[in-house]
């Protein structure tokens, strides 16, 4: 009776040790295959020049520490940022939840059943409101300013757009009116 225990402790031992070894190597290769892929990707990422930089008309001198007493100017976080966003580069990935809010077709309105679907009103003098007739006052955080220029892109008078960082889709119809008059119940439409 031992030995056959003995067998079987032995057998499980050496079952064991040789599935952790398979395992291990399994793993060690998907990380190598990940590295990888970074690697690759990092690598196509577009650097910006010098050149760029200098475009930039928003400068702030700093000192240089060099016993020299000299003084030179680069340009400031601003300066940067706006030319991140002029050469549209971005670090942000579609499922980061910081992705900032974009323009999407009305076919696509709606589609991820975790997003809440919302009704907004953008009036003739430039006001954007809930359902509710209560003004958005960060429209840039929300739908983007951007987005309220494109108008006519899909519909005439409905913009679509996703914010993946609230999980949210919004349909934003256009309104004719003054939100002043509506609010005040006067109802005036403008022309545009």
């Amino acid at each position: 009776m031992s030995k056959k225990l003995f067998i079987f402790v032995l057998g499980s031992v050496v079952g064991a040790a040789v599935a952790g070894y398979y395992v291990k190597k399994k793993y060690e290769q998907i990380s190598r295959e990940e590295i990888e892929s970074v690697k690759e990707t990092f690598s196509k990422k577009k650097d910006i020049s010098n050149d760029d930089v200098e475009e930039c008309d928003d400068y702030e001198p700093i000192e240089i520490d060099d016993n020299s007493n000299h003084t030179t100017r680069k340009p400031s976080i601003t300066a940067y940022y706006s030319l991140l966003k002029q050469k549209q580069y971005s670090t942000i990935k579609k499922d980061n939840p910081v992705e900032l809010p974009y323009v999407i077709s009305p076919d696509d309105f709606g589609d991820f059943d975790e997003y809440e679907k919302i009704s907004l009103t953008y009036y003739a003098d430039k006001v954007l409101a809930d359902d509710n007739d209560e003004m958005i006052d960060d429209v840039d955080d929300v739908v983007g300013t951007k987005s309220l220029t494109t108008f006519g892109q899909y519909e005439e008078d409905a913009v679509y757009v996703r914010n993946d960082r609230l999980k949210c889709d919004y349909e934003i119809l256009k309104d004719h009116r003054l939100y002043s008059s509506v609010v005040n119940g006067t109802y005036h439409e403008v022309d545009e």
